[in-house]
């Protein structure tokens, strides 16, 4: 039976590209993401191996019924990859937008909290791997990058989960 990884921020990109090779290696996809054409038209590339799930990352009852599909069509989710963010338009702790910074923060850290949250009680079933998407900029000082605090916050947290989770090691 193949695996399955349930992929936020699966549009384009990096998650893009990560269902691309999974699908290649033998998984099926379960595909998050906003951008529902997008995904319509990634899942006809991939074909039965790809779920499209459109839905905000942010909104708890659309990640949770992306999680209740993807398990529902495959069986369970052996890893989850919460890799959906993004940065300002205009960066800079004085120039930035205010509702910009709170945008990039709601999607950056609570979007990947969500993600763990939701998919936390499918991967302890299967012992499954829990991935985040962080940056050269969560591991070193940028002068008043609001981004690269974000990208620290996911560094931490990605450790604190790896403590977590070593029950299923």
């Amino acid at each position: 039976m193949a695996k399955t990884l349930f992929i936020t921020g699966a549009s384009s990109g990096i998650g893009a590209e990560t269902a691309r090779e999974a699908v290649k290696a033998g998984w099926n996809v379960g595909l998050f993401a906003r951008s529902r054409n997008k995904l319509r038209n990634l899942a006809d590339e991939l074909g039965e191996a790809a779920l499209p799930l459109p839905g905000d990352v942010t909104d708890e009852s659309d990640l949770a019924g992306a999680v209740a599909d993807c398990v529902s069509r495959f069986g369970g989710i052996d890893a989850a990859f919460a890799n959906a963010g993004r940065g300002l338009e205009t960066p800079g702790t004085e120039k930035a937008d205010l509702d910009d910074i709170r945008g990039m923060i709601e999607l950056n850290i609570t979007g990947l909290l969500l993600t763990a949250r939701l998919t936390l009680p499918e991967l302890r079933k299967t012992k499954g791997t829990l991935v985040l998407t962080g940056s050269a900029a969560g591991r070193r000082h940028i002068a008043g990058s609001i981004y690269g605090a974000t990208k620290w916050f996911v560094h931490g947290y990605a450790g604190n989960m790896a403590e977590e989770m070593r029950e299923w090691g």
